[in-house]
C-alpha cells in the first residue's frame, strides 16, 4: 500500500484525493440513490462526505481509507442527518416519509421510482442482479474482489455493472 493512491491521499496528496474521488464518487452517489435519496441530494451529500474525509485526514484523524465503503457510510450519515433535521423519516425500505404527513406526491413518485427500479432489477439474471447488489449494496467491494467472488474477469465484471446501470437508467427514464 506504500505507493497506492490511498496511501498517498493519507499523506495529504491532493492529486491522490482527486483520483480517489473520481474513481469512487459515482458509487457513493448510487448507494444513496438506492436508499431513497434524490440524485441532487445524493450528489451534495457525496461531495460533503469527500470534503469531510479530506478534513479528517488533514487533522490526523483518518488512519486508513477503505473506499468506497468509508465514503458511502459518511455520505449516508450526512443524508440521514439532513433528513432528521428536515423532519423526514427514512423507513427501512429507503423511501422517505415526511413526519408531518405532507409530501404525498413526492412519496408517490418515490414509490413509483422504486417500483420501476425493482422491476428492472427483477428482469436481470440472478448472477447480474447479485453482482449489482454486491457492488452497490453496502461496503462496496472493489471490482477485482467482485470478479473473484463471481468467477468473472475484471473486464466482464465492469461490463455487467455498466450494462445493468444503463438498463436501470432506461427504466427510470434517466438516460
Amino acid at each position: 500500500m506504500a505507493g497506492s493512491t490511498e496511501a498517498r491521499a493519507l499523506r495529504g496528496d491532493d492529486a491522490a484525493w482527486n483520483a480517489l474521488v473520481q474513481a469512487h464518487d459515482h458509487r457513493v452517489v448510487v448507494a444513496l440513490v438506492a436508499r431513497g435519496a434524490r440524485p441532487c441530494e445524493a450528489r451534495e451529500c457525496a461531495q460533503e462526505a469527500w470534503m469531510r474525509l479530506v478534513q479528517q485526514q488533514r487533522e490526523g484523524r483518518l488512519a486508513e481509507l477503505q473506499l468506497p465503503g468509508l465514503a458511502i457510510r459518511q455520505a449516508r450519515f450526512i443524508w440521514l442527518e439532513r433528513c432528521r433535521r428536515a423532519g423526514t423519516v427514512v423507513p427501512l425500505d429507503g423511501l422517505r416519509e415526511p413526519a408531518d404527513g405532507a409530501g404525498s406526491e413526492d412519496r408517490m413518485l418515490d414509490r413509483a421510482r422504486l417500483g420501476r427500479t425493482l422491476r428492472a432489477l427483477d428482469r436481470e439474471s440472478d448472477r447480474d442482479r447479485a453482482l449489482f447488489e454486491a457492488a452497490y449494496g453496502g461496503e462496496g467491494p472493489s471490482h477485482a474482489d467482485l470478479a473473484d467472488r463471481f468467477g468473472l474477469s475484471l473486464q466482464r465484471t465492469r461490463q455487467i455493472l455498466s450494462e445493468v446501470r444503463q438498463r436501470l437508467k432506461a427504466a427510470l427514464g434517466d438516460g
